[in-house]
C-alpha cells in the first residue's frame, strides 16, 4: 500500500487515466487493424486471420512474462516498457500506410509484436495494480475506471470511424489510417510515461511461484476446473471460427461505411458496458452458473444473425444482442475460473491462460479460414461460415453440462473485479 496519503491520491489518479490513454489505443487503433487489412486489399483471407494469428504469435511470446520480469527486477519497469514496446508496434502500420501499401507479412508482424508487448503486461499489471489500491476501495473504483475505459473505447471508435470516412471522401483512405495510428501510439506512449510514475510497493510479488505451462495443464487436465477450461476454450474455438470475419464481410461484401461499422463495433462494446453491472446483479441473485448459461444460450445466435438480414437496423440489433450476451458469459467465467488463483501465482497463471486462449482462438479462425476456401469464398460462403459457427455453439453446451457448480457469487465478486477491471 502507499506510503501516505498523498501518493495513494497520485497513484490512483494515474492508474486511471492511463486506463484512459490505452482504451484511446483501443479505440482508434486495434480495433481498426481488421479494417486496415481490407483497405489494403489483403483479401478476405488474410484480412480475417489478422485478428487471430498474430494473437497466437504474441501469447507464445508472453510465456516468458514471468522470467523476464524477475530478470528486470521491476513489475513497474517491465509493464512500462511492454507499453512503449506496444505503442512502437503501431509505426509500421503508419509507414505502410504513408507509403500506400504494405505485405501481409509485414502486417502481420507489427500486429504480433503489439500483442506480445500487450499480453506480457497484463499479468505482471494485474498482480502490481492490486498492491496500490486498498481493499476498501477496490471494487468501487475499478467499477468506475471500468465504465469510463468502455468510455473513452467508444470515443476512440467514433474518432477513427470520422477520420476514415473524412478519408475516403478525399481519396486519402490509407493515409487517414496513418492519422490513427499515429494517434494511437502517441496515447500509448502517454501511458507508459503514466506507468513509469506509479509508485511499487513489492518489485516483485513476495513469495512468488511460477507455474509452467506444463503444470497449469496438469492442474486443469483432471476435475471440475479442468472441465470449465475445455468448455471455455471449446466456446472460444466455434466463436472464432466465424468472428475474424465480421471485418471483411461488412466493409468488403456489404460495402458498409466506415461510419456505419464504427458505429456496429461501438454498439458492441456500449451494450457491454450498460450490461455487465445488470449480470453481476444476476449472478448475486440467481448464481454463477445461472449467468453462464443466460451467456453461452445467448452467444449462439450472435453469428448466425448476421445471414438473415444485411440492413443496418437488423445489423446493429444483433451486434448489441451480442455485446448483452458476451458480457454475461465473459463475467460468468471469470467468477468461475479466476477465484482460486492465489496472489503469488497470478502473473504465471494469467500467462498460461493467455496462452491457451490464444490456442483456442487462432486454431477455431484457422479452422474457418480453411472451410472458407473450402467452400469456395466469396459472399455465400461467409455466410455459411456464420451458420457453421453457431451450430458448433450449440454442441458446446454438452460440455457446459459437466460443469459443477462454481463459487458463489459472493465468495469471488472481489477478486474476479479486480481483474475483470483491469486491462
Amino acid at each position: 500500500m502507499p506510503s501516505t496519503h498523498t501518493d495513494l491520491r497520485r497513484d490512483l489518479r494515474t492508474i486511471w487515466v492511463d486506463g484512459l490513454a490505452w482504451s484511446l489505443m483501443v479505440g482508434m487503433g486495434e480495433l481498426y487493424i481488421a479494417a486496415f487489412a481490407v483497405a489494403l486489399g489483403l483479401g478476405e483471407t488474410v484480412s480475417g486471420l489478422v485478428a487471430t494469428v498474430p494473437l497466437l504469435l504474441g501469447a507464445t511470446v508472453q510465456l516468458l512474462t514471468p522470467r523476464l520480469v524477475v530478470l528486470v527486477g521491476s513489475q513497474r519497469r517491465f509493464v512500462s516498457a511492454c507499453a512503449l514496446l506496444q505503442a512502437l508496434s503501431f509505426v509500421p502500420m503508419l509507414v505502410g500506410a504513408v507509403l500506400d501499401g504494405m505485405p501481409a507479412w509485414a502486417l502481420y508482424g507489427s500486429a504480433a509484436l503489439y500483442w506480445a508487448a500487450g499480453l506480457s503486461s497484463h499479468p505482471p499489471w494485474s498482480t502490481w495494480v492490486a498492491t496500490l489500491v486498498p481493499a476498501r476501495i477496490r471494487i468501487r473504483y475499478f467499477a468506475r475506471r471500468h465504465r469510463m475505459l468502455h468510455v473513452f473505447q467508444v470515443l476512440g471508435l467514433f474518432a477513427g470511424g470520422w477520420i476514415l470516412q473524412v478519408g475516403a471522401a478525399a481519396d486519402a483512405g490509407l493515409l487517414a489510417f496513418a492519422l490513427l495510428f499515429g494517434f494511437a501510439s502517441v496515447a500509448r506512449v502517454y501511458s507508459s510515461v503514466l506507468l513509469s510514475r506509479q509508485g511499487e510497493v513489492e518489485p516483485l510479488p513476495v513469495g512468488a511461484r511460477r507455474v509452467t505451462l506444463r503444470q497449469y495443464i496438469g492442474r486443469f487436465r483432471h476435475g471440475a476446473d479442468g472441465r470449465v477450461l475445455v468448455y471455455i476454450l471449446s466456446l472460444q474455438f466455434a466463436a472464432y471460427i466465424s468472428a475474424p470475419y465480421f471485418a471483411p464481410y461488412m466493409l468488403d461484401t456489404l460495402k458498409l461505411g466506415y461510419l456505419e461499422y464504427m458505429a456496429l463495433v461501438a454498439s458492441a462494446v456500449a451494450a457491454k458496458f450498460a450490461a455487465t453491472p445488470l449480470h453481476g446483479r444476476f449472478a448475486e441473485r440467481h448464481g454463477v452458473k445461472a449467468l453462464m448459461w443466460l451467456g453461452a444460450v445467448g452467444t449462439i445466435p450472435t453469428s448466425a444473425m448476421w445471414i438473415l438480414s444485411d440492413d443496418f437496423g437488423w445489423l446493429l440489433f444483433a451486434q448489441i444482442w451480442a455485446g448483452v450476451a458476451w458480457s454475461a458469459w465473459e463475467l460468468a467465467t471469470l467468477l468461475t475460473f479466476f477465484e482460486s488463483i492465489p496472489h503469488e501465482e497470478r502473473t504465471s497463471v494469467l500467462t498460461c491462460h493467455n496462452f491457451a486462449n490464444a490456442c483456442a482462438v487462432a486454431l477455431g479462425s484457422l479452422a474457418g479460414a480453411a472451410l472458407l476456401q473450402g467452400i469456395g469464398g466469396g459472399a455465400q460462403a461467409l455466410l455459411w461460415l456464420f451458420g457453421i459457427s453457431s451450430l458448433l455453439r450449440i454442441g458446446t453446451l454438452v460440455l457446459l453440462r459437466r460443469v459443477g457448480p462454481p463459487p458463489t457469487a459472493a465468495s469471488v465478486l472481489e477478486n474476479a473485479r479486480t481483474f475483470k477491471w483491469s486491462r
